[in-house]
């Protein structure tokens, strides 16, 4: 039900975009969701880039000429006490605020899924309707609501649309 959800909102959202452009798109979205939380991208705490995974962080296909990492999501791995930041160039502007929203692993089907509808993001830039930087300062917390620690997808919106996504480690 969410996968089918998930590309019926990026394709009505991207309708007016071409066909290639649209099943890019798509394509990235659909793996936001699908893709089980593994690898990350591990950072300092400076934001210094230690090993790089390639499936993490990067930008959608509809904003590669408007968006640009400045600062990837650093220090990663965090502490569940600590503070996660990043920081993002946007160009041009972006159809909507910019959200840090964390997925959540569905216990009975094993789906990532996005918070109920209404719940607020974790961070919001809402200057990224213009040219901007955005920077996010995220209590690792709201991502770790099991208390567990472990490996959590966390995305990038804009409105409905996926600007980017990557994983996230928090440590107890």
């Amino acid at each position: 039900m969410l996968r089918s959800l998930s590309l019926l909102v990026a394709a009505l959202v991207l309708g007016g975009c071409d066909t290639a452009a649209l099943d890019s798109q798509r394509a990235f979205e659909v793996g936001l969701v699908l893709t089980p939380p593994e690898g990350i991208t591990r950072t300092d705490e400076t934001g210094a880039v230690v090993s790089r995974d390639p499936s993490d962080w990067r930008v959608g296909p509809a904003f590669a000429t408007r968006v640009r990492f400045l600062a990837l999501p650093f220090p990663n791995p965090v502490r569940r006490s600590g503070t996660l930041s990043m920081a993002v160039d946007v160009t041009g502007g972006l159809p909507g605020p910019l959200d840090v929203v964390p997925l959540f692993q569905n216990p009975q089907t094993g789906e990532l899924e996005f918070p109920p509808p209404g719940s607020p993001p974790i961070d919001r830039c809402r200057s990224a309707v213009e040219t901007t930087i955005c920077s996010f300062s995220v209590n690792p917390a709201q991502i770790d609501l099991t208390n567990r620690g472990g490996v959590y997808r966390v995305a990038l919106l804009s409105g409905a649309q996926v600007v980017s996504y990557g994983d996230v480690e928090v440590q107890l």
